[in-house]
């Protein structure tokens, strides 16, 4: 733990909302740091950390780091939910924890904000009726955007829908249990991929040769 909290630690002290230490590379090439992914999954990290330890520099360092992103009308700054990018949604799962622990309305409304995107989010013509992974990838299904929408998804049906859509979401899992893992050796394939006919009928699926490193 000695080991963990150092590194979390030096990485924190060496951070800010526009220049993140975990996520450098946007830096390095010159751009801005927006609403992405990545820095869900540390800032969820740092929320975990205050969890185990209660030490209050990690709340006050994801508070501050969200903060920074969320208005006071709940948008976001750096996110569209036009651009229908499923991993986009990720970083939305540290909005709950600080919700519930600050009470910022400002969270609440950005909560809401990040659903929007689940709502309008283009689906597949398959029995699950799976999100796309992204606008621009149409009829593509991949093992990662599972992590990035569905926690969320499940998140706040279970707070705030009275868990009205949770079919939805065990039929998205199921469909890629039943279609998306290797029987072979475990591994969950990265994607599949829809074909459809003009019509919009389902006429087949394409699976990506490569796996995603944990088995099933």
């Amino acid at each position: 733990m000695d080991i963990i909290v150092k590194y979390i630690d030096e990485l924190l002290e060496k951070s800010t909302p526009e220049a993140p230490m975990w996520n450098i590379e946007k830096i390095r090439q010159g751009l801005k740091s927006n609403w992405n992914y990545i820095d869900g999954v540390m800032i969820k990290a740092v929320l975990q950390m205050y969890d185990v330890t209660k030490d209050e520099k990690y709340l006050k360092f994801a508070d501050n780091f969200i903060d920074y992103r969320v208005h006071e009308d709940g948008t976001i700054d750096g996110y569209s939910i036009g651009e229908k990018n499923i991993d986009n949604v990720n970083a939305g799962k540290t909005l709950f924890e600080l919700y519930d622990l600050t009470g910022k309305e400002k969270y609440r409304k950005a909560i809401d904000l990040v659903y929007s995107q689940i709502e309008i989010m283009p689906r597949c013509n398959n029995e699950a009726r799976s999100f796309w992974h992204k606008d621009i990838y149409p009829n593509q299904v991949w093992l990662d955007g599972m992590y990035m929408g569905q926690p969320f998804y499940l998140e706040y049906e279970t707070k705030f829908n009275n868990r009205k859509n949770y079919p939805d979401i065990f039929a998205q899992f199921k469909y890629v249990i039943e279609n998306m893992k290797n029987p072979l050796n475990g591994l969950y394939y990265h994607a599949i991929y829809h074909a459809v006919m003009s019509a919009g009928k389902h006429s087949g699926v394409t699976r990506l040769p490569d796996f995603h490193s944990i088995a099933g």
